[in-house]
């Protein structure tokens, strides 16, 4: 019976042992499967950074290469969201003395006021076809949601509440936001003209910032319920609501990588803000900037290629090499001749 036990017993060690070893090199495989799904996903990814002594735009890989500066102002820069061709940045600044929404191109040039009121606004995103901006504005006395477009201002939202954080769903049809109008902050949804908003969340805690995935299936959002910020994400319906962060540190605006499998997000789990990138999940968590900046935050992902205003492609993302495209054999004027000959003229993207 002795020699059966110890035969039994260093068999469970043997079998441990081995599970053990499953377990590290599956984790250590979907590790690298990760870290390379990072790489060749696609997309740059605009945040603010404190790092250079003032709040400027940055963009970085999803794998953390090539991190570069867009804007170089002495005023605030913050809030960044990629135009979808991927060749334009809005942004809220203060640099004519009040918050108001920018614009500049992916290299940081030519910025420009897109706004001039004397009332701050701020939180831009634009609508899938890009002719469109709707962001936060206090003209009217609170926080209200407009839309901008070629042919003018259109107020969105018109209650004594707070409405801020629109978020344009992919099909362009709805906008998801941040609300008080039931006397805590609450997920709302909204046709595009602004009648019809519906209330997502019921938390007794604050539920702010969504975003839509992709593919419209999903909306993630930043919550309190939990005692401290976290990743929270549910259905389009407000249905299946979980938290993705599980940590005790501040984890904020969430933004979807262009395939959906990815989520970046702000973080100050290690001590101070970074950008972080997640699979949808919530698993295999990575620092993306690990810089000695006070406050990296507010990461917006851009799409995976740039077009240009007829869609032609102008350059995919990684990964490197042949298979990187740029503008297929036609120069700029080429371009713009496909491009009226396509459609008459260029597209009514917001931009110009």
């Amino acid at each position: 019976m002795g020699a059966l036990s110890r035969e039994t017993s260093g068999m469970s060690t043997a079998i441990n042992t081995r599970l053990i070893g499953f377990g590290v090199v599956l984790v250590i495989s979907l590790f690298i499967a990760t870290q390379s799904a990072f790489a060749v996903i696609g997309g740059e990814i605009a945040y603010t950074s404190h790092g250079d002594g003032n709040y400027e735009i940055y963009s970085i890989n999803p794998d953390g290469s090539d991190k570069r500066r867009l804007t170089f102002n002495p005023a605030a820069d913050l809030f960044p969201t990629w135009s979808p061709n991927g060749r334009m940045v809005v942004f809220t600044s203060s640099r004519d003395g009040n918050y108001e929404i920018y614009v500049t191109d992916r290299n940081g040039t030519a910025s420009r006021n897109l706004t001039n009121d004397p009332a701050d606004e701020y939180y831009a995103d634009w609508s899938s076809d890009g002719s469109q901006i709707a962001f936060t504005s206090d003209r009217d006395g609170d926080p209200e949601i407009f839309s901008l477009r070629r042919d003018g201002l259109r107020q969105l939202t018109d209650n004594s509440g707070v409405d801020i954080d629109p978020n344009w769903s992919p099909d362009g049809r709805k906008i998801a936001f941040t609300s008080t109008r039931d006397g805590n902050e609450e997920i709302y949804v909204m046709d595009a003209n602004g009648v019809i908003a519906r209330r997502l969340t019921h938390s007794s805690a604050g539920d702010i910032r969504p975003e839509w995935s992709p593919d419209g299936s999903r909306i993630a959002f930043e919550s309190f319920r939990d005692g401290n910020l976290e990743i929270y994400v549910m259905d389009q319906y407000g249905r299946g609501q979980r938290n993705l962060t599980f940590h005790s540190g501040v984890d904020s605006s969430p933004t979807w990588s262009p395939d959906g499998s990815m989520i970046a997000f702000s973080s100050t789990r290690e001590g101070k803000s970074d950008i972080y990138v997640m699979t949808a999940a919530g698993v295999i968590v990575r620092n993306l900037t690990r810089t000695l900046a006070i406050h990296e935050v507010t990461p917006s992902w851009g799409p995976s290629s740039v077009l240009s205003d007829c869609g032609v492609v102008l350059y995919c993302g990684p990964p490197p090499g042949p298979n990187r495209c740029r503008s297929a054999k036609h120069k700029p004027k080429v371009r713009r001749r496909i491009c009226k000959k396509m459609h008459g003229d260029r597209l009514g993207n917001i931009t110009g």
